[in-house]
């Protein structure tokens, strides 16, 4: 028996054990998992947040080395850089606290009144409808349905923990200690982004190192190429992802200031955080906005649902094409399937990381599938006339190829 058959053989008897193992322990399989990531998420959240900033930090970077002049200046133009961001980074967010927050809570003050006026309006009008039904009049399905409404939506008799209650403390507690937990946890995310982000020369050629000693030259090409196609794909993503996002909140903003609509800054700063999600993010903070509106006044709902879905067709047609494009490189029914997913497995953060990560799966599937086409003998010419209607002379590339919907040439006849 050969090297390669025992490896094989050994492969097999190790998966049928793990998942023999999972089918009947998936408990202690899943605390095992639970456990793990509790230890790497850390790490893994440090990664994403310096993917972030290294896009920002990049651009700067290169700037200042082109333009820059002083050693000093070329030499740390990395901790320049973000350095920089970071201020920036911070002055927005300062902004958010004192511009956005306090209108985000009047807002939504504003909004639980409204409620509660919507609320008692509903229950007046039940009890109008239910006298006005013989059979329910005098029964006593109506008295449990209005009972029903003033108990489960009387928002202003809320009742609350006294202060004598010893629950009280045992919640200030274990809020106190929640709270701590977190911050630590974001305090200890955000330095280890920084000090990957400084030390991103150096770790890459350690990583290059590693690869190059223990990995064959061709495995490790292949880890090298993949790398890069995740680092263009992600940073095209999230990019031009969010300026997209940020145009199309300022557009909202605009219409709605020149329409005189009230809680301007709310809902679009909830549309614009929202229209991070590709493919229809935008449509939940919209859905907001007319939830928000309808309670005040069903006009100004209509108004605003009319203002955002002649900007939604704007900035599909106009805009996001100009700006995002066909950088993702996925069609749209595998965007929203993937999009699926990914909420289902991770929530939002699976929403945001479901469609690069989907594009990067795509694009190694198609190279493989022109790997092997190309493997069968069949070039550039052969593919053309088996998957694409010649409408010009002229040799087609896999893109245009493996995008196209036209149906295939017919036969010649003999």
């Amino acid at each position: 028996m050969t090297k390669q058959k025992i490896r094989w053989l050994f492969s097999i008897i190790l998966f049928i054990f793990g998942l023999s193992f999972l089918v009947l322990h998936p408990e202690s399989v899943l605390a095992v998992l639970g456990g793990i990531w509790r230890m790497v998420s850390p790490l893994f959240f440090a990664l994403l947040l310096a993917f972030i900033l290294e896009i920002p930090t990049g651009y700067f970077e290169s700037k200042i080395k082109t333009n820059a002049s002083s050693k000093f200046l070329v030499s740390n133009a990395r901790l320049i850089s973000l350095v920089g961001v970071l201020i920036v980074f911070f002055f927005a967010l300062l902004l958010i606290l004192i511009a956005v927050l306090p209108k985000l809570w009047e807002s939504l003050q504003h909004l639980l009144d409204w409620a509660q006026q919507y609320l008692d309006q509903l229950s007046t009008n039940l009890e109008s409808f239910l006298n006005r039904v013989p059979i329910l009049k005098d029964s006593s399905m109506k008295y449990d349905l209005l009972t029903m409404v003033e108990t489960n939506f009387d928002w202003s008799n809320a009742s609350f923990m006294s202060a004598n209650d010893t629950k009280l403390l045992d919640s200030a507690i274990a809020f106190t200690t929640e709270f701590t937990d977190s911050v630590t946890r974001l305090v200890v995310i955000f330095v280890l982004a920084c000090y990957l982000v400084c030390g991103k020369n150096t770790l890459l050629l350690q990583v290059r190192a590693v690869l190059t000693a223990f990995l064959p030259d061709v495995s490790r090409e292949n880890v090298f190429r993949f790398g890069q196609l995740c680092n263009e794909v992600f940073t095209q993503f999230f990019s031009r992802q969010c300026l997209e996002a940020l145009i199309f909140g300022g557009m909202c903003f605009l219409g709605m200031l020149l329409l005189n609509l009230p809680y301007a800054l709310p809902i679009c700063f909830a549309i614009t955080i929202s229209a991070v999600i590709p493919i229809f993010g935008s449509f939940f903070g919209g859905g907001i906005g007319v939830v928000i509106l309808f309670l005040m006044d069903p006009l100004l709902a209509l108004e605003f649902l009319v203002l955002f879905l002649l900007l939604q067709n704007l900035e599909g047609n106009f805009i996001y094409p100009k700006v995002v494009g066909s950088s993702i490189g996925l069609p749209p029914v595998w965007s929203v399937f993937m999009v699926f997913v990914g909420g289902n497995l991770l929530g939002i953060l699976g929403i945001l990381l479901s469609v690069p990560v989907a594009s990067v799966l795509y694009r190694l599937f198609r190279e493989w599938v022109f790997h092997r086409l190309r493997k069968k003998g069949l070039e550039s010419q052969d593919l053309e006339a088996i998957f694409y209607r010649e409408k010009h002379h002229t040799t087609l590339s896999s893109e245009r190829i493996w995008h196209s919907n036209e149906k295939p040439p017919k036969k010649p006849q003999k």
